[in-house]
């Protein structure tokens, strides 16, 4: 998932249309296409909870953890960061915690 400023609405979409090509990366498709109008103006933080929850969406059993997640942070004007392990875990945490509140309230 990439974000840039400023975005273009169409040019978001046909972007993120493109980066799906792997086994059940339509449910990553269609989650990044569902929230892509979130995106522009978003922190940082949110940016790699959609793109947790969009890799997430294409699990057919098991779950993101430290060990099988990476997340890589780039932007402009700022260093390119790699949260691997520990580093991840805090937004694992963020993001089970997501999942348990819209599984007990059908939200997602």
């Amino acid at each position: 998932m990439v974000c840039t400023a400023p975005l273009a609405r169409w040019g978001i979409v046909s972007l993120l249309m493109s980066t799906s090509s792997a086994p059940r990366a339509q449910a990553a498709k269609t989650y990044l296409e569902k929230h892509y109008e979130t995106f522009p103006g978003a922190a940082v933080d949110d940016m790699v909870q959609h793109g947790l929850r969009a890799l997430a969406a294409t699990l057919s059993e098991g779950e993101l953890t430290k060990a099988n997640c990476s997340v890589a942070i780039v932007g402009k004007n700022a260093p390119y960061v790699v949260l691997d392990d520990d580093d991840v875990e805090p937004y694992l945490q963020v993001l089970l915690r997501v999942f348990v509140v819209c599984e007990s309230s059908h939200c997602c």
